[in-house]
């Protein structure tokens, strides 16, 4: 099982960056948790637009069947889990850290494969995690 680490991701611009590396190993039925922290400019949309545009997208290698969720469905975020942070560019962006476990927000579990995880908003998409469930 993959563990949570309970650490938020350092962030150094706008965009989206996962936590604990690009290449994870879990266990078929476990719990696949997910670190991420998302920080999205404030002169393009507003917080709550980016926030429900943001998806999870995972490919299995072997044949190609895309998975896809929106990571907050009816979840509700807090004012106090939002930061405003202007960062070096000058650019001020809303960051928001979520952390959750992939099969649930997918709502499936994921068969022993080798699969490429994405979170994507807008124009910000993650880099790719390979994850394989054993």
């Amino acid at each position: 099982m993959i563990q949570r680490t309970n650490q938020t991701p350092t962030i150094q611009a706008p965009g989206i960056v996962f936590g604990g590396g690009s290449y994870r190993e879990a266990a078929t039925g476990e719990p696949v948790w997910m670190d991420l922290v998302a920080a999205f400019p404030q002169d393009e949309r507003t917080p709550a637009d980016w926030l429900r545009a943001l998806f999870v997208t995972c490919v299995s290698e072997g044949n190609q069947v895309p998975f896809h969720a929106s990571l907050l469905k009816d979840r509700i975020l807090f004012p106090d889990e939002l930061e405003d942070r202007t960062f070096e560019n000058g650019v001020t962006a809303t960051v928001v850290p979520l952390h959750f476990d992939l099969c649930a927000e997918l709502g499936t579990l994921l068969q022993p494969e080798r699969y490429c995880v994405q979170v994507s908003a807008g124009r910000f998409r993650s880099e790719v995690i390979v994850l394989e469930i054993n």
